[in-house]
């Protein structure tokens, strides 16, 4: 697919410009659950001209390894300790307790 593709180009160029390759998931995941709180339903894939947002978010994480190393072996300054990607936990609880509650009514 092509956005992947993208994603695979811009987090190379993101890790080489020394930028926190960890955040470059956090937007789509960050859609995806937005979505689950409001209710909001995505379309089906073969519908789409994107990747779902979540798969996106999966892809994405599934790189920073790789674009870590390769921002190591450029020299960058080292990186906070705390994962930026934690910030998203209340969300996620959000949703999860939101599922929970719908699947107990139906």
């Amino acid at each position: 697919m092509l956005e992947e593709e993208a994603d695979f180009v811009g987090m190379h160029l993101a890790a080489k410009a020394c930028f926190d390759v960890r955040e470059s998931s956090m937007f789509f995941e960050m859609v995806h659950l937005t979505k689950k709180i409001k209710d909001e339903e995505e379309l089906p894939v073969y519908l789409s001209t994107h990747p779902a947002d979540d798969a996106r978010a999966s892809n994405l994480n599934s790189l920073v390894p790789q674009f870590l190393q390769l921002r190591d072996q450029c020299g960058c300054a080292r990186l906070q300790t705390a994962d930026p990607r934690h910030q998203l936990a209340p969300l996620r609880s959000l949703v999860e307790e939101k599922e929970r509650k719908r699947a107990r009514t139906t």
